[in-house]
Formats: structure tokens, sequence, C-alpha cells
């Protein structure tokens, strides 16, 4: 019989896990390559971090080990264009002492389950191509490699590439051109009300 880990999930916080989450992602930006980013964040940033997460509706999963906080996983907006909405990308990031312990494969599988509880269709994450742990966990739970972007990024001295991992759940049920705001549009309907727009442009254009 597998032993069951000692973990639990949480719901993260500003005033409780903020300082946690500051200090593991300032890890990553100073001491790895996960992240591109050159000068480490401010308390301030994680404050405006959290409040765009809840603004968005968008989960802070924190993991706990032994009643200890882990690591945590997220996920954001993809791209802004309302196209879009339907895709996130997202981030997982583990303490480095609890790396190795099984707790990855959990953290992610409960990250999609509350993607597909919000009805995101596809999940999108970037990885350092050298982070072959975090690829094959991701392959294994289902993510398929898209590609690679070559040198997209410059950081400590060299450039950087990107290995870029898809998986595509079944949910919406019923996706749908709504805006939110305003009146849902049939596809159809916004369809021939936009090449009605365009072509009234074409007009004023011409004259």
């Amino acid at each position: 019989m597998i032993p069951r880990i000692p973990m639990d999930f949480v719901d993260c916080t500003r005033e409780e896990h903020g300082e946690a989450i500051l200090e593991l992602i300032n890890h990553a930006i100073v001491e790895t390559h996960m992240i591109f980013d050159y000068r480490p964040r401010r308390i301030a940033d994680i404050e405006a971090w959290f409040e765009e997460k809840r603004a968005k509706g968008f989960p802070v999963v924190g993991i706990l080990h032994n009643g200890e906080f882990a690591g945590f996983a997220t996920y954001g907006t993809f791209r802004p264009r309302h196209g879009y909405k339907y895709s996130v990308e997202h981030s997982m990031y583990l303490r480095e002492a609890c790396c190795g312990k099984g707790l990855g494969r959990p953290l992610l599988r409960e990250l999609v389950r509350r993607a597909e509880e919000q009805g995101i269709h596809m999940m999108i994450g970037f990885i350092d191509p050298r982070n072959v742990s975090c690829i094959k966990l991701h392959l294994s739970e289902g993510f398929e490699c898209a590609g690679t972007i070559r040198e997209c990024a410059w950081k400590a001295g060299q450039w950087m590439n990107l290995t870029l991992l898809q998986k595509i759940l079944a949910t919406p049920l019923n996706p749908d051109e709504s805006i939110p705001g305003e009146q849902p549009k049939s596809s159809e309907r916004h369809f021939h009300e936009h090449n009605r727009e365009c072509r009234n442009a074409d007009i004023l254009r011409i004259h």
C-alpha cells in the first residue's frame, strides 16, 4: 500500500500567504531561470497581484506539507482579447526543500480541477526546457508539447528558450461569445454585425 502524502490544499490569501509567495517568486527570479525578470518583487507587487486574481476570479491554490506552506499554483489571463477567455496560462512553485516529495502532481491536478470548475478549455504553461522534471510531470498529466520558442528572452548573460505545454479540457459545455457586462450575441449574429461594421468602415475611408 502506497503511504498517503501528508498534505492539504488551501485557498491562499494576501494576508496569510503573501510573504511566503513573495519569497518563493523572488527565489525563482534571483536563483533560477523559472521567471525571466531581473529584479525581485516587492510586497506591494504581491498585493496588486492578489487583487487582480480576486477581481478576475482566478484561484491561488496553496499546498501544505506536514502543516507547513510548501508552494502554490495559479493561473491567469493568457491573452487579453475576448476570444481567448477560455484559455489560461498557469504556473506552479514549490519550496526547494519540498521538491521530490510527490507534491507537484496533486497540486497540478487540483489546479486542473479548478480550471474545469470555472469552464476553462485550455491550460497553457511556458517552461524552461532545462526544467526536465516539470515537463515530464506535465506530459504525464495529459499535457502536450506544442513546441519550443527559441531565444525569446535574455537573462544571466544568455538567450533563453521556452517550451510550450498545453492541455485541452472538456469544458465549457456551451462556449459563447458573450462579453461581461454586454448582451450575449450568437456567433452568426456577431459575425454579420462585424461584417457590417467593416463595410461601414470601408465606406467611411473611401469618402
